[in-house]
């Protein structure tokens, strides 16, 4: 064998090489011969790939080796087809578009409003997001979708919509609502605004999602309550700076 040369590369790339000899024939006449290594080691040198590989023996007579060259090309991996995010927004659409059909549905749930209508859902799909509701079905309401009678839940429409919301399609307050008429008309139906929780609201809405043990609600609610904090201390900020004018002006006129 006439060396080893060692390429190093990004560890997370990938790697396509070709190794070309040069060589002189002796009599001033200059050769090139590709050739792939039949085999080549990796290992790891401070955080990167380290590939060896042999050289051929080319000592024959008077041949010498006068150059080697190693390309190497990095391979970008393939982009991401957006096929699969356009098929799982269809699916999430399809999904979306079941809720609150009796048809389709095998129980429903009651929030406490006065007002409220119920909201027919899929036990399957509840269950398969909280295992609060994979405990609720498996006890005394588990034959709930076997007669007509609403499963009665202590929170508000404005906790409860928002939460199955999520559960059948991953939206969280603070972003768009999913498109597609039917959660529209779902919103709609219930009389609820997605994009104006009161404080109250959202408070509410935590602890119904700490509950049901949805993470990424929880997070999502806990930020736009820190939102409307921030915009409630600037508006009683502005409301001090304006009463204190008040009192100075006040001052100056008893002192006139």
């Amino acid at each position: 064998m006439l060396a080893v040369r060692n390429v190093s590369i990004s560890a997370k790339s990938g790697l396509r090489f070709a190794v070309t000899i040069g060589y002189d024939l002796g009599d001033g006449s200059p050769g090139y011969c590709p050739w792939q290594p039949a085999a080549v080691s990796v290992e790891s040198i401070n955080n990167q790939s380290v590939i060896s590989f042999a050289l051929p023996s080319l000592s024959y007579n008077s041949v010498r080796v006068k150059q080697v060259t190693v390309k190497v090309e990095q391979v970008d991996p393939p982009q991401a087809s957006s096929i699969p995010a356009a098929i799982q927004q269809l699916r999430t659409n399809a999904l979306l578009a079941t809720m609150d059909n009796p048809t389709l549905c095998d129980c429903s749930l009651l929030p406490k409003d006065a007002l409220a209508k119920p909201i027919h859902v899929s036990r399957a799909v509840l269950a398969h997001a909280s295992t609060y509701f994979v405990t609720m079905f498996s006890g005394p309401w588990a034959d709930a979708g076997k007669h007509d009678k609403p499963i009665e839940l202590g929170w508000t429409v404005s906790a409860v919509l928002p939460s199955l919301i999520h559960i059948y399609s991953g939206w969280v307050v603070g972003q768009p609502l999913p498109p597609g008429k039917a959660v529209k008309e779902l919103v709609a139906k219930h009389g609820l605004d997605v994009t104006a929780f009161t404080l109250h609201q959202l408070l509410e809405l935590m602890d119904l999602a700490q509950m049901l043990e949805l993470p990424l609600l929880v997070q999502a609610v806990n930020k736009e309550m820190t939102k409307l904090l921030a915009v409630q201390l600037v508006k009683v900020s502005s409301d001090v700076v304006d009463m204190c004018k008040k009192v100075k002006e006040i001052g100056n006129e008893a002192e006139e």
